[in-house]
Formats: structure tokens, C-alpha cells, sequence
């Protein structure tokens, strides 16, 4: 059956655990640019006061505010989950996760408890727990989604990220459950390859673009995702009503080559 295409995102809540920076700041505004209300998460307080300004400033009619939540402490995670979703008034329709840290590189060797237990509360438990926790607050039905973040190191692991590796990996799985779980709130996950973001900024500017080339020179596209490209795929997949249980990946063809 035809039919226009309708403005899916206008009006609907739009949250980004992870808001501030990188991609999840690109998909804040590119929510934003739809219509949506978005709130943006960070375990900093002035990086939430600071993203909201430069979203306002990109986008001076748009609906953005923001909450602080640290998620890297495992003990309590659950509990701060539980207290940032009561301190958002109405329901929900959409959850985005995309907070991240720079990855451990350590080769297996060097691996023990407390590295691998340190790792996995942003990594693994987060996503987990922002999914339980966030459903209860989601808007019912089919329209209303999560979608977690992957990586394509989960399936072109490099030397020294096992630990990185083992993670992306794991979120496609995690998704596929929490799809059949949560059903009919779609789950669903983008897998992004290597991208422009802050992450690489502790590097030196002329490693960093020296950086950038090398890996460029292995996607088919010849280029680095920008965030702003890849957050096109996190729009996508909260606008296909369809899509429930998918991983959609945004690595500039890295798996080809």
C-alpha cells in the first residue's frame, strides 16, 4: 500500500545516554532537526550544560534539555538508572545509547578481574540496565524503540582489543534478546567502524589526521565516518517501525577489504 511518508519523529522524546559528544551529539541534533524533544545524558555536568548550548545555538527552535548520570560504577548503577528515568516527567519514545569511553588496549596476557570487570559497566552492564530500566518508561507499542551501540571491532577485532572486541560483539546478541522481551518495543543496534570523534582528540593533531589517513586507506569509501554520517542510522532505525532485533552498520565498508 502507498501513503505519504509522515513525520515520525515530530513531537516524540528522544532520549541519548552518551548526548554530549561524538556521535550521540550528532544524533541529538539530527533529532532535534526532525522535531524531537531530545534529553541528553552525561556523568558531567558541564558537558551537559555545554552540549545544550552548542545544540541551541545549531538549532534555535529545537527542544533540548539534559540530566546527569556517572555510569561507570557498576555497584550502583541500577539505582542511578532508576533515579534518572523518575526524574523525566511523561513517557518516553525513544532510548539511545551511545556512551563510550577510549577502549583498554590490552592484550589478553595483561587481562585480569578488575580490568575486564571495569570495562564491562559501560560497555556491557549500562546498555543492559538502561534498557531494563528505560523500558518501564517507554511509550507501549511498536513505535518506540531502543538502540544500543556495536562496533565493527566486534567483527574485525585488532591486536591488543580483545577486551573491546568481546564487547561489540556481544551487544548485537543482548539486543536480539531484549527484542523478543520486550516486545513490541523494537531493539535494535548500530555498529559504527572508525569516526571522527572527540575520543581521538588526546592524540597530537598530526598523528590524529596521520591516524585518520591510515584507516581511511582501509574502507572502500576512502574516508573516516563523520558522526554526523552515522548518525543518520540511529534516525533510521527509530523511524522503521519495522525494524526490531537489526544491527545496521556504518564502517565505511571496513569488513570488505
Amino acid at each position: 500500500m502507498g501513503g505519504s511518508y509522515e513525520q515520525k519523529l515530530l513531537a516524540r522524546v528522544v532520549l541519548i545516554v552518551g548526548g554530549t559528544s561524538g556521535i550521540g551529539f550528532a544524533v541529538a541534533q539530527a533529532s532535534i532537526s526532525e522535531g524531537a524533544h531530545v534529553i541528553i545524558v552525561s556523568s558531567q555536568p558541564e558537558k551537559v550544560t555545554s552540549a545544550i548550548g552548542r545544540l541551541k545555538n545549531l538549532c534555535p527552535s529545537g527542544s533540548v534539555t539534559g540530566r546527569t548520570c556517572d555510569l561507570s560504577d557498576a555497584d550502583d548503577l541500577e539505582d542511578k538508572l532508576e533515579q534518572l528515568f523518575q526524574s523525566i516527567e511523561g513517557p518516553l519514545d525513544h532510548i539511545i545509547f551511545t556512551a563510550a569511553t577510549t577502549p583498554a588496549m590490552v592484550p589478553v596476557s595483561g587481562l585480569n578481574v578488575n580490568i575486564i570487570r571495569q570495562a564491562s559497566s559501560l560497555s556491557f552492564m549500562a546498555p543492559l540496565l538502561v534498557a531494563k530500566v528505560g523500558a518501564k518508561h517507554l511509550r507501549p507499542g511498536h513505535e518506540s524503540s531502543i538502540t544500543l551501540t556495536g562496533g565493527s571491532v566486534g567483527e574485525r577485532p585488532q591486536g591488543n582489543w580483545v577486551l573491546p572486541a568481546a564487547y561489540a560483539a556481544a551487544i548485537p546478541g543482548m539486543a536480539r534478546g531484549l527484542a523478543l522481551e520486550l516486545k513490541p518495543t523494537r531493539v535494535n543496534v548500530v555498529s559504527p567502524g572508525a569516526t571522527m570523534t572527540e575520543i581521538w582528540n588526546p592524540m597530537p593533531a598530526e598523528i590524529r589526521q596521520g591516524t585518520w589517513q591510515a584507516i581511511a586507506q582501509g574502507h572502500t569509501t576512502g574516508k573516516m565516518g563523520r558522526p554526523q554520517d552515522v548518525a543518520e542510522a540511529y534516525v533510521y532505525l527509530m523511524k522503521d517501525w519495522n525494524s526490531s532485533g537489526s544491527v545496521v552498520h556504518s564502517n565505511g565498508g571496513v569488513l570488505l577489504m
